[in-house]
């Protein structure tokens, strides 16, 4: 039998600039799935044509995915229906416990801008503050 693969290359961005590209080989059968909050980036005009040609193509593809893809159910598959879909995923969450907030420890006090003292009082605690600071 054949062996076929899945080759997927992927444009990483480090520190803002798209230099590393990330490629990945699997054997089929594969799920591959893109990321919600992925946004493409075109630098080229040619770039730009061919998303528009692609995405098209990916439309109607869509709406005809019973032409492209062969769908199983549980029963052609002949599977555990306990061990797939929802009930056999390993992920499932049993429970949920809120997490306790923790106290807060800030303290505000309000001071006169125009008492003399309390911007005495003030100044002494921003330095105290910034002392502790490490400014490198």
């Amino acid at each position: 039998m054949e062996k076929r693969t899945v080759v997927a290359k992927c444009l990483l961005t480090l520190n803002g600039v798209p230099n590393v590209i990330e490629e990945i080989e699997a054997p089929l059968p594969v799920f591959i799935s893109i990321d919600p909050s992925y946004k493409s980036n075109f630098t080229t005009v040619s770039q730009r044509i061919a998303f528009e040609k692609y995405q098209k193509e990916a439309y109607k593809r869509a709406k005809n995915y019973k032409q492209y893809l062969k769908v199983f159910n549980i029963d052609e598959l002949g599977v555990d229906k306990t061990l797939v879909g929802l009930a056999g995923s390993p992920t499932i969450v049993y429970q949920v416990e809120r997490i306790p907030k923790g106290k807060a420890t800030r303290q505000a006090e309000v001071l006169d801008g125009s008492n003399p003292e309390h911007i005495r009082k003030a100044v002494a605690k921003m330095k105290e503050a910034l002392s502790a600071m490490v400014i490198k």
